[in-house]
This record gives structure tokens, sequence and C-alpha cells, in this order.
């Protein structure tokens, strides 16, 4: 009996210790076993660790601004030493807001005379004979009228030329065929012009006179 009971106490603790190496077998007899993959893993990871540092790679420089552009002076010609200097040609007064006045020096002062002494006519300058005559005769000499001298409904009265010239055989043909449609035609110098009064006298005469 005795040693039956001692047989099942080493059963028991045979069972035991067995279960005990097994547990240490699956918890810690394969931790030191060879590992190829693992073992490759970690040899290259110490490489990298050991290798150098790579050098960074040179940043792009940034280009030098180019340099102005410099005038060179060259040294004149011959040609040009030689060719004599010209001054500028003179402006055109009427880029300087400057205009040639219509009318000149005695024109200005009979038109002036007329508007002042004569309120209630109007005055033209400037007119072209052809349009005082009859259009279908033949063409008259081109000879400008310096004024005319109008009634108030803006028909033709007298016309007055300036003379600035002692002889023209032009502003005689005129002169005949403006009296000849009886419009009174007056011709004063421009350097000897007549005064208010005779001015006026002219203008009004009778034509029967």
């Amino acid at each position: 009996m005795g040693w039956l009971i001692l047989v099942a106490i080493i059963g028991v603790m045979g069972y035991f210790l067995l279960r005990a190496w097994r547990v240490w077998q699956e918890r810690f007899a394969n931790r030191h076993e060879f590992d190829a993959d693992h073992l490759a893993l970690l040899m290259a990871q110490r490489e990298e660790i050991e290798q150098p540092a790579a050098a960074p790679a040179p940043l792009p420089q940034a280009r030098s601004p180019r340099p102005a552009h410099k005038t060179v002076r060259t040294a004149p010609m011959a040609a040009d030493l030689q060719t004599p200097h010209r001054p500028p040609a003179p402006a055109n007064d009427f880029h300087h807001g400057r205009r040639k006045p219509l009318l000149d020096a005695a024109a200005q002062e009979v038109f002036l005379r007329l508007q002042t002494d004569m309120p209630g006519f109007p005055v033209m300058a400037g007119v072209d004979i052809a349009t005082l005559l009859d259009p279908h005769a033949p063409p008259p000499p081109r000879v400008p009228a310096d004024f005319v001298l109008c009634k108030k409904d803006f028909t033709p009265a007298v016309v007055i030329f300036i003379e600035r010239q002692h002889a023209d055989p032009m502003l005689d043909r005129a002169e005949t065929l403006l009296r000849q449609h009886r419009l009174r035609v007056l011709r004063w110098r421009a350097d000897a012009l007549p005064k208010r009064e005779d001015m006026r006298h002219q203008i009004f005469k009778p034509k029967s006179a």
C-alpha cells in the first residue's frame, strides 16, 4: 500500500516537471536559435549606421546680375571734324502758338473804322469778286476784295480794295466789272488811308455824283 502512494506521488511530480519543461521550451528555448533573415536585416542596418553621411548636394548658385551696358564714346571721325556746325532750323511760328494775322496793319485799321463808324452795316473781309458778279459771265480775274460793305440784308453795296502797289492791271479790270454790276468800288492806298470823315463821305457819296 505504501509503495502505491509513493508511485502516485512520483507520477504526479513527473507530470508537473514535464509540463514545466514544455512551458520553458515554448517561451525560452527558441530565443537563441539562428534566424538568417533577421541577421541579414541587422547587418544592413549596421552598415547604414557606420557609413559616413553623404555630402549634401550643392545648392544652385544665383546668377550674378549682368553689368549695365556702358556707352562707349568713340573718337570723332575726321569727316565729322571737317563738317561745319549747322544751327538748328528756325521753328515754325505755328508750333509756338503764334499764327500769322489774317489782316495786315492797313486792313486792320480799315476794318476797325468800318465797324466803329458804321455799326448797322455788315462788313465782310477777303471776298472773292466772282461771288459778286453774274455767274454766267466770263470768269473774272481772281482778285479778292479786301472788304465788302453790305446793306442790312447782307446784299453787297460797296467794294473796297487796299492798294499795296501802284499799278495792278487785274485790279483795274476787276473794278470795271464790279461797276458794271452797279457796285460802288473804292480803292485806298495802304500808305495813305483816308481819314474817318473822308472814308464815310466816299462810302455814302451819291451814285449820281
